[in-house]
């Protein structure tokens, strides 16, 4: 059987994120959003985010 020598230090993450250009207006929205499965677990939501706002 032959010895492997492991690395002495383990390797990093290199990411590297490409320049996007900028989103539009509205980042999301929806539209008599229910959530659950079966049986709705919230009445429908009407929810808008544009870029600049903030959630509090």
């Amino acid at each position: 059987m032959e010895i492997i020598e492991l690395a002495k230090e383990k390797p990093k993450p290199e990411f590297n994120f490409k320049e996007a250009r900028t989103s539009g207006k509205v980042l999301f929205e929806t539209r008599d959003l229910v959530i659950g499965y079966d049986a709705p677990l919230s009445k429908p939501l009407n929810l808008r985010m544009e870029r600049g706002q903030k959630l509090h």
